[in-house]
């Protein structure tokens, strides 16, 4: 016996299409699938200005560029059984005669088994949706960030084939480095500072971050008084302006910055789902005319689409499988026999001539000989004015690194 079908979702099994937090905080454009799957367009009116012509349609096409890309919706189910004699209870005062009917229950005490028994199917499609699910063929937002087969812009513009192909992510970090309260804004900072044009020019750009990583920001705010995060009337928290998303399903150590405001023309982030009734169904029924027991099966559809990876900047703690990793070769030795000068590389010692990947923090450490201190640190030929601590540190590497550090009598 089944319900809800031929209408709009209602109750549990529209929490379970819409009870994410992509929906329900307008972080992805939604677009209605059947079992066909649906379309997620890419569109662009990029309006090129010329000399005037007599015959403008003549000379030139639409200045519009739109890409669809045909996805298809993942159909899933929850099921779940129960004896009704374990929760007369709830429906006892209703039929105190004969066996259990559900269709003869008044709505609210169908809804409050419904969500008893169903009530997590939208944190799991949550999961599901962020991290991926290969049981139900679903490969969620934090895969398509992480996969192998996008090129790193590093923050460059891409090229027309590029964008009309999804190949290329803005710009992604991959460290194994944990995020802590000392290293949070720097990692935020560069995750601002790699963003290309095109991305920049988007409105509703947020970051999404876990609930852990969250609390690590409010925290560092707290130990450092940074003056970059600020919390808005509505309770809001941001960063350097940024709204600041969770989502508890997000890993730990990872950062996304993108445009999230569920507009179709400029959302980084699509979301496929079935609000017509071609899946959605919640069927309550007896298993068994032999049995005691009822099942209760709720089945929809959905899908998530990250449609501009080229205006996505993205830092995760992750190793990013068989990429084509950038590295640099990094060259630090002592300019006399006075001390010697150590290394790491995102907190991993490393050797003079070692390559290291591009977007590595560098920290050098000198370690004078007694009665010596630091005269002087050299990075690429050139004097560093004013340090002369033992220490030297070179963010986010794009190239060859030669450091070198001269001693004195202190």
């Amino acid at each position: 016996m089944a319900f809800n079908v031929g209408s709009a979702p209602i109750g549990v099994l529209a929490r379970a299409l819409t009870g994410n937090v992509f929906i329900e905080k307008s972080l992805a454009y939604m677009n209605e699938g059947d079992k066909d799957g649906y379309n997620a367009y890419k569109h662009d009116i990029r309006n090129v200005l010329r000399a005037r012509s007599v015959n403008p349609a003549a000379s030139v096409s639409n200045t519009s560029e739109k890409k669809a890309f045909k996805r298809s919706l993942a159909v899933v189910e929850s099921f779940e059984t129960f004896d009704p004699a374990d929760y007369h209870q709830y429906w006892r005062e209703y039929q105190p005669e004969g066996e259990f009917q559900w269709e003869g229950l008044p709505a609210e005490v169908q809804a409050t088994l419904e969500e008893l028994f169903l009530g997590t199917s939208a944190e799991a499609a949550e999961e599901a949706l962020t991290n991926g699910d290969a049981d139900i063929s679903l490969t969620g937002l934090v895969p398509q960030l992480e996969s192998p087969a996008l090129t790193n812009l590093n923050g460059a513009m891409p090229t027309p084939l590029q964008v009309v192909e999804n190949t290329t992510i803005g710009y992604r970090k991959s460290s194994a480095a944990t995020l802590t309260t000392d290293n949070i804004f720097d990692e935020m900072e560069l995750l601002i500072s790699k963003q290309n044009r095109a991305m920049r020019k988007r409105p509703g750009r947020k970051f999404m971050v876990s609930n852990a990583t969250a609390d690590l920001i409010s925290q560092a705010q707290r130990n450092l008084q940074y003056k970059g995060v600020d919390i808005t009337d509505e309770g809001v928290m941001r960063y350097a302006g940024f709204e600041i998303v969770t989502n508890p399903s997000f890993p730990d150590d990872a950062i996304l910055l993108a445009s999230m405001t569920g507009d179709f023309k400029t959302d980084a982030i699509q979301l496929g789902t079935s609000l017509s009734s071609d899946f959605n169904n919640l069927t309550v029924d007896r298993i068994s005319n032999f049995g005691r027991e009822w099942g209760m099966l709720l089945t929809f559809a959905l899908d998530i689409f990250l449609v501009r990876p080229e205006e996505v900047c993205y830092r995760t703690a992750s190793v990013i499988a068989d990429e084509p990793a950038v590295k640099h070769k990094v060259t630090f030795s002592s300019a006399d026999e006075n001390g010697t000068v150590t290394a790491t590389a995102d907190g991993v010692a490393i050797t003079s001539l070692d390559t290291v990947a591009e977007g590595s923090d560098l920290v050098f450490t000198a370690v004078p000989e007694a009665t010596y201190k630091v005269a002087a640190w050299t990075l690429n030929g050139e004097v560093v004015s004013g340090n002369v601590t033992n220490t030297l540190t070179v963010e986010n590497i794009s190239a060859p690194v030669v450091v070198s550090v001269a001693f004195e009598l202190a």
